[in-house]
């Protein structure tokens, strides 16, 4: 779920997935898995006892030249994970996190309801479950930036499914 082709969406207007299910049915593995797929190297950590992992995000954007689109130059987008699993009370969703929540930054909420209505709405919400052996997935994306992400990662998805 890379949403790579939105860059410019995510630079202007952010992006607030909330990854919800039960415990141990693989919400860090997800988010974990996209912050791979967006070349982030080196460690991702689980944020349950941090509340909150940060990441750069690097990104191909054409550039303006003299003649045209020149080749691409590298820039960033912040990517902010967060787990609220051991809030107990709402309030301890403190004002120092609605920073994150803002133009330029991709923000990532596991249990995003232990915050109650401390969040700005989802972009994108992904639902988890167990089913059999497996996972099942359900996805609501309510911006259009949920949907152009959503969107896009269904055409990836389906592109390396016929590959």
């Amino acid at each position: 779920m890379a949403c790579r082709l939105h860059a410019d969406l995510i630079r202007a207007h952010g992006l607030h997935v909330n990854v919800g299910g039960d415990l141990g049915v693989g919400k860090t593995a997800l988010v974990r898995a996209w912050l791979r797929g967006l070349d982030v190297t080196g460690p991702i950590r689980s944020p349950t006892f941090a509340v909150l992992e940060p990441y750069v995000v690097s990104h191909a954007a054409p550039t303006a030249g003299r003649h045209g689109l020149e080749p691409h130059k590298d820039s960033s987008l912040d990517f902010y994970h967060f787990d609220f699993y051991r809030f107990a009370d709402p309030r301890e969703f403190g004002i120092g996190f609605r920073d994150q929540f803002r133009p330029g930054s991709i923000c990532a909420i596991e249990w995003a309801e232990k915050a109650g209505d401390r969040l700005p709405r989802a972009d994108l919400t992904i639902a988890l479950e167990f089913d059999g052996e497996g996972r099942r997935a359900r996805f609501d994306a309510s911006s259009p930036a949920g949907r152009a992400c959503l969107e896009s990662a269904l055409r990836e998805f389906d592109a390396n499914a016929v590959a």
